[in-house]
This record gives C-alpha cells, structure tokens and sequence, in this order.
C-alpha cells in the first residue's frame, strides 16, 4: 500500500505542474493522425469503439504493442512500437529517460503526420520527446502530462488512469472536442462477428454461463473459490457453465478441487484457443462472469456481462454505455449496473478501497479482493437477476 501511495503522491504533484501550464490551442487543418496505444489488449479493446469513429473523420496511424496490435491491425495501418506493454517501474525509467532526452540534438525531418494524439499521458513521455525532436507531426495533444505539457500543443486537465472519475472514452471524447472543435459520438457496441471463429471439436451445451476464473494473482478479481460458490449457488438453476482460465491453465486445478462436481453441466476449456474463438462461445453464453482484464473487457462485448473489479478504477474502465449506471450498496460492496443500446446487462461489482488503483503492485492485504469472499449470497443474487433480466 505504501508503494501505491507514494505512487499516487507523485502523480498527483505531476498532474498539478501540468495544470500549471495547459496549453489549450486550437488545432486546424488536420488530415492525418499518428496516435498512441501501444499498451495492453484490455487498452485496445475498451480505445476501439472511440478509434473507430475518429477514422471517419481522419486517416488514423495506431502505435501498438505486438501484444495489442491484433486487436487494431484489422482495423487500422498500425506502427508496432513496443515488444510488450511496460510495467510501473518500467513506465517510471521511460518518463526519467525522456526527461534526460528532451537535452538531446536529434535528427530532425519533414512532418509526416498532422497530430501526434497521445493516449497514454506521461506513461510514454519518452516517445512524445523523440517525435517532437524529431519533428514527426505537426501538432501535438493528450492527455495531462506534467511537465511535459511544454511540449504539447493541447493537454487535457486529467490523467484518466489515476484521477478521474469519468469513463476514460469520455476523456478521450473531450479531447478531441477541445483540441479538432470535432464532436465524436461513441457507441457502446461494436459488431466483432465476421472476426469470430467457431472452435472446432467444441461441443457447447445451451443455455450456459461463461465464467473466467483468472485474475486474482494479477489483484485484478476475486479469488477461485468465490467462482464455485457460484456456481453452487446456482445449482438450482437448469443451466450449465463453460469454465475458461489464463494460458496454462493455473488456477484451474484448484478450481476443481473447490468444486468437486463431475456433473456434464460443467465444462472446461482445456485447451489454447484464439481470442476470436472465445469471443465466438461469448457470443453464444447467456451471461459472462469474470475479473476487469484485456480478456473480461474482450468477451463481454457480444453478451450480458457481470464483473468484477480490483485494482483497476471501475468508473474509468466499466463497460462503456450511452445510458446511465443504477448504484447501490450492500453493506461494503457496490454494484453498478446498466443496460446498453442493444439492450445487454452490464453490471460491475466491487469494494471500495483507498489504495485503488494500486498499478498491479498490489499488497498482503487485497482487501479489494478479499473483501468480495464474505458477500457470495448478494453477489449470487445479483448474477441471479442477470441471466433472469438478460
């Protein structure tokens, strides 16, 4: 916790600088974009929907990870910029080592883009120095970056990831609406269907629940044995449920050990599949069960979804809908729920903690995660009334 707060004590004095000088301008004349979101597939998943529908206003170039590039690449002209998204400490080395290069002479070149729209903030300031030096693009504009809001010609007020309450696509929203004078509507769902594949030799039994049980060791969702008492909570129910875990399965043995049911209602996915393999079976499910990760974020789209959150800012990264969230509190948790566009139940639950968001480091306590295990009857409940409302 400690590391959090210094953490956040931190970002919190850098956001103040950067509030010191925001630059507001204008930006005219833009045709092309370079924009940045070499991050994680969660990132990609919950950013496409906005990216979406700026490409129809402009011709898009996406900096990508080779993580999350296949999520963009079908999409959009990608740019793989990072092996694999950066870690705390390592987004902390890139943010000194841009520093250090804004002292540097670097080669410069004609401007091949219009704008450099930086999604990722401070996170990657060592890419908005090199391009400024570089004199990649015309235009610079993202979000708060400290002190290096001197190099932006726009800067929003907040960093979305640690400090604000908004959805992060409604900052993205004002950003561009502040900076292009371009009002962006954003859709809460995205057809993925002629990406899906039907997995072969996968036999699915209807009607059924898909529940993902990872996320406990990444202090992302509740532990193993909240999922089965699940589960036989709702053994009463004639349904079945499609269990999927992370690559190499390692939390699924101790699942099983927990559950102790051998009954053909169960089934496993014992094997690697494709992500549009699981986002066909998603498809197909009654409801989606499963901690806030690039993977929940992923197969809850085409479905009614129920999730969990633990160290991740719910309002930031919940589902994204054009309607309101309904918010009520049972004793220490709170469950957010509303109904999209095309009328899918999205329904977020979590535990109030201080230390939130706590950048994966997580701490002894996981009080965040920890705390769900007592509420299981109310929790039960609740994904009750989503297959019932689904």
């Amino acid at each position: 916790m400690l590391k959090s707060l210094l953490i956040k004590i931190v970002a919190k004095v850098v956001q103040f600088v950067g509030l010191i000088y925001r630059p507001r301008k204008q930006i005219e004349g833009v045709k092309t974009i370079l924009l940045n979101k070499a991050d994680r597939i969660g990132d990609a998943i919950v950013v496409l929907p906005f990216l979406l529908e700026l490409k129809k206003y402009f011709q898009i170039t996406v900096l990508t990870t080779k993580r999350n590039n296949f999520i963009f690449e079908p999409f959009f002209k990608t740019e793989i910029i990072l092996e694999k998204p950066r870690y705390i400490y390592e987004e902390i080395m890139a943010i000194i080592e841009a520093f250090f290069m804004m002292f540097k002479k670097t080669s410069k070149s004609d401007s091949a883009y219009d704008l450099y729209l930086d999604l990722n903030g401070i996170r990657q300031a060592d890419f908005l120095v090199k391009f400024r030096k570089e004199h990649k693009c015309r235009y610079y504009a993202g979000l708060n970056s400290g002190p290096f809001n001197i190099l932006l010609d726009y800067a929003h007020k907040s960093n979305s990831m640690l400090f604000s309450k908004k959805h992060i696509l409604e900052t993205f929203q004002e950003i561009i609406k502040e900076s292009l004078k371009v009002d962006i509507e954003i859709p809460d769902y995205i057809d993925l269907t002629s990406k899906m594949m039907k997995p072969e030799e996968i036999t699915l039994k209807m009607p059924f629940i898909m529940i993902n049980i990872a996320g406990a060791k990444n202090f992302r969702g509740p532990c193993v044995k909240l999922y089965t008492d699940i589960i036989k909570g709702l053994s009463a129910k004639k349904i079945n449920f499609l269990i999927i875990d992370e690559l190499n399965r390692p939390n699924l043995k101790e699942f099983q050990d927990y559950l102790k049911d051998n009954t053909d209602r169960i089934m496993y996915i014992d094997k690697d599949l494709s992500l549009w393999q699981l986002l066909y079976m998603a498809s197909k499910s009654s409801l989606y069960v499963g901690a806030d990760s690039g993977i929940t974020h992923f197969l809850s789209i085409p479905t009614n979804a129920v999730i969990f959150f633990g160290t991740g800012l719910p309002g930031v990264w919940r589902p994204y809908s054009k309607n309101i969230y309904i918010r009520k509190k049972n004793d220490e948790i709170i469950v957010e729920e509303t109904k999209t566009s095309k009328g899918l139940i999205k329904k977020i639950i979590y535990k109030p903690v201080w230390c939130r968001p706590c950048f994966d480091i997580g701490c002894n306590k996981i009080n965040c995660i920890r705390g769900l295990l007592n509420y299981e009857e109310a929790i039960i409940k609740e994904i009750e009334e989503a297959i019932t409302n689904g």
